[in-house]
């Protein structure tokens, strides 16, 4: 069984390859693990050919343009990653067989909500790398959840022993600064890559042993945080494990006081409650995670 990772370099792309099972049922796992020169996203006729040489079984579509400001400007760019490359994804498994994973993102929602996302909410984006996965979303549902040949797997604020992530980026700017100012209200919950890319694997064991599973699914660790609460802990455990030289201040500060180009949303926390009943799988709570995550990166 041929699976395609888009994104194979990328935190989660990594633990999806690394974690990845020999087998699933009777059928051998090969791995499609393009580089970008390979498989450019952002080349509608590039995807096409790739898909048609290679014919996978399954797509985990884990990449995206996820620089969230950035996509305020790169417009295009970022609608041809995020939105146009997962539709023709889904034109060509309706066409040839096959299933994709897509992987969503809490930025859908516009954070206007006081309770946790759950997988049935009204979409309403509010910046542009939002909008793009929400529109990918859209594709996906109308083009292959009518034939069951597609999940979406919205997570948050994914951290991993990587570099690409907040925790990796908060140790740099302790190392460098005494006191670093942070947003408080913005709330919601890390995920970690780890768990996230066993829970993808499991998706694709129990589509193929035919178990009968939500085609939209939400998945983060357990908790609720900040990201000054986040930024905090970074800074607590990282000193703890040596990854930080000295004690650093942790000032929390309103999104008003932190320009940026995008608009984020307030709150939004998933829930997970059903993700973890349909596959009895409990995530750790975000710090414990988040020290697990550390721990890893003061070793390598």
């Amino acid at each position: 069984m041929k699976v395609l990772i888009t994104g194979s370099q990328g935190q989660l792309g990594k633990y999806l390859t690394c974690t990845a099972p020999k087998y699933i049922g009777n059928k051998v796992i090969e791995l499609i693990q393009p580089k970008k020169s390979e498989l450019n996203l952002a080349d509608p006729q590039n995807c096409i050919l790739f898909l048609e040489k290679n014919k996978p079984n399954w797509i985990i579509n884990a990449a995206a343009f996820t620089n969230v400001d950035q996509s305020e400007q790169c417009k295009k760019l970022t609608y041809n990653i995020n939105s146009i490359a997962p539709k023709i994804f889904s034109e060509w498994v309706l066409n040839n067989g096959g299933n994709l994973l897509q992987i969503s993102t809490d930025y859908v929602f516009d954070g206007l909500k006081s309770s946790p996302y759950v997988t049935t909410d009204i979409t309403n984006p509010i910046g542009v790398y939002g909008a793009s996965k929400e529109a990918a979303e859209k594709f996906i549902s109308n083009i292959l959840f009518p034939t069951n040949q597609a999940n979406i797997l919205r997570s948050s604020w994914l951290i991993g022993p990587g570099q690409n992530n907040f925790a990796h980026k908060m140790i740099n700017l302790c190392q460098d600064k005494d006191k670093v100012e942070v947003v408080y209200d913005q709330i919601s919950c890390p995920t970690n890559v780890i768990d996230l890319a066993f829970l993808c694997w499991q998706i694709l064991k129990y589509k193929e042993e035919g178990v009968e599973i939500p085609k939209l699914l939400h998945w983060s660790d357990f908790g609720v945080a900040s990201w000054f609460d986040l930024a905090e802990s970074v800074a607590e455990i990282g000193y703890d494990l040596g990854l930080i030289s000295s004690p650093v201040k942790i000032v929390p500060i309103k999104s008003e006081q932190f320009p940026s180009l995008a608009k984020r949303p307030a709150f939004s926390l998933l829930d997970i409650s059903q993700t973890i009943i349909d596959f009895n799988f409990e995530p750790n709570h975000w710090r414990s995670s988040l020290k697990e995550i550390l721990k890893i990166k003061s070793e390598q």
